[in-house]
């Protein structure tokens, strides 16, 4: 007897160790709600709090965010960082989880915007000098709120705050509040370095609501001007219904899992080089499940190795089984079979149903071998031999110096993708650059427009 107590007691402090689903009775779009919210927040920190402001000319010229808006939770790897500040990671959740869009289609409302709602959303709304007090309004939040509910509190500063109350999701007795925000100092972009710095602390957070965030002391403070507490489930989301990924969330609560590439997401593999692929598995609930997952080898390449994978043609499959609390990886090698300039996309793959972030790597030509550059008796006669003219001179160094066949030969066909050709002497930049695999434009960057024009002709203006 006293065995089986010792059983039942060490089952009881492990359910208060891990995290748990909900002990409320939610409805369907609740969980879908609610399961998404947790998915951002296991991807933490590569979900971060975006306060930098970046703009397409520079640092601190009047530009915008890099909210990543309509970003999934797979999107968040450890090599791509997902950017939300906290009204856009409410609307990330209702678009993910349901597919309702808060921005119908344009940007998602800021947290000013969200204040000013009206109608069937708005459950509540507290404003100082109105009718409640500050400790009534509290109390009566407290008593309204429901997981999904969207919780925005505005300050005296004219800022605000948004979060998604989540109820009970770590088995405490208390409802949580799960939010992207930041402390401390904001991080700063580095122009020198070229170095983007993490938020302190930036990231999605959880917070006990009654004790923090929606407690008397909080919002009776003389740095709140009011709050309004929102419910989509009440208004343009209570029609919709859970999205597969979201319904597949609940299925296998507290999941989370990320694919990276051997390369990185920013690399460029050559022909001929081997990419791993690599699939996290995480599972931080207390029960186990067994996660099927499936891979599409990317065209453009030949399989290698997949280690205990079921192999179909092209296509990868293998069952994981996860404890409660356990990560597991599963990974294949592919070897690059195309060209220089073609993308190599790796999509379509799935775990436990709920499709993965797409990966896309432009295949690069070999890599120089800058030792070799500089030692000019391997190669200097062999280009001086060749008696080269024009572009043919940098054509042959490429060759013979570091084995890179450029084929550099025609100069109008290597320009006139670049550039408008007005005339003989005249060219101007073109809108847009092919890069197309084959092209000699391959080498330069996607969208990379040329600088400054350079032939204009006598009637035109020059142009910065």
């Amino acid at each position: 007897m006293k065995r089986i107590l010792t059983i039942l007691l060490a089952a009881a402090l492990l359910l208060g160790v891990l995290p748990t689903a909900s002990a409320e009775n939610l409805t369907a779009q609740q969980e879908a709600v609610v399961q998404t919210a947790i998915a951002y927040y296991l991807k933490n920190p590569y979900v971060q709090y975006d306060s930098v402001v970046i703009t397409k000319r520079g640092v601190g010229d009047g530009g915008v965010q890099r909210n990543s808006d309509r970003a999934t939770p797979e999107d968040a790897t450890a090599d791509r960082t997902v950017y939300a500040v906290c009204s856009s990671f409410a609307c990330m959740v209702y678009l993910n989880a349901l597919g309702y869009d808060m921005g119908g289609g344009g940007s998602f409302p800021p947290t000013a915007a969200m204040f000013n709602m009206t109608g069937d959303i708005v459950v509540m709304k507290y404003e100082a000098g109105g009718d409640m007090t500050a400790a009534e309004a509290t109390q009566k939040v407290q008593s309204l709120v429901q997981p999904g509910d969207i919780f925005v509190v505005r300050r005296t500063t004219n800022t605000g705050h948004a979060m998604v109350y989540v109820g009970d999701i770590d088995g405490d007795g208390k409802g949580e509040l799960l939010h992207s925000t930041t402390t401390g100092g904001g991080g700063k972009f580095d122009m020198e370095k070229g170095e983007d710095k993490i938020e302190p602390n930036g990231a999605i957070h959880n917070d006990d609501a009654f004790d923090t965030r929606m407690s008397e002391k909080e919002l009776s403070g003389d740095n709140i001007s009011g709050f309004i507490l929102l419910r989509p489930l009440a208004a343009g989301a209570k029609n919709c219904a859970p999205t597969e990924a979201a319904a597949q969330r609940v299925k296998y609560p507290w999941f989370a899992y990320e694919r990276t590439v051997s390369c990185g997401f920013y690399g460029s593999p050559a022909t001929g080089d081997d990419l791993t692929y690599t699939i996290k598995l995480t599972n931080k609930s207390t029960g186990a499940y067994t996660v099927p997952v499936t891979e599409t080898v990317p065209d453009g390449t030949a399989l290698k190795d997949a280690p205990d994978a079921q192999v179909s043609g092209g296509k990868l499959s293998w069952s994981v089984p996860l404890a409660a609390g356990e990560s597991k990886t599963v990974s294949y090698t592919v070897t690059v079979t195309a060209p220089r300039g073609t993308v190599i996309t790796a999509g379509g793959g799935t775990a436990a149903g709920i499709e993965s972030n797409v990966l896309r790597n432009r295949v690069s030509g070999k890599q120089p071998d800058a030792a070799k550059l500089q030692n000019k008796d391997a190669w200097a006669d062999a280009v001086i031999a060749e008696a080269p003219d024009g572009l043919e001179i940098a054509d042959a160094i490429y060759r013979h110096a570091l084995g890179v066949d450029l084929k550099l030969t025609d100069a109008k066909a290597l320009l006139e993708p670049c550039f408008k050709i007005v005339s003989d002497n005249d060219m101007l930049r073109s809108e847009q650059i092919s890069t197309a695999a084959g092209d000699g434009n391959a080498m330069i960057v996607d969208g990379f427009l040329g600088g400054k024009l350079i032939l204009t002709p006598a009637d035109e203006r020059v142009l910065e």
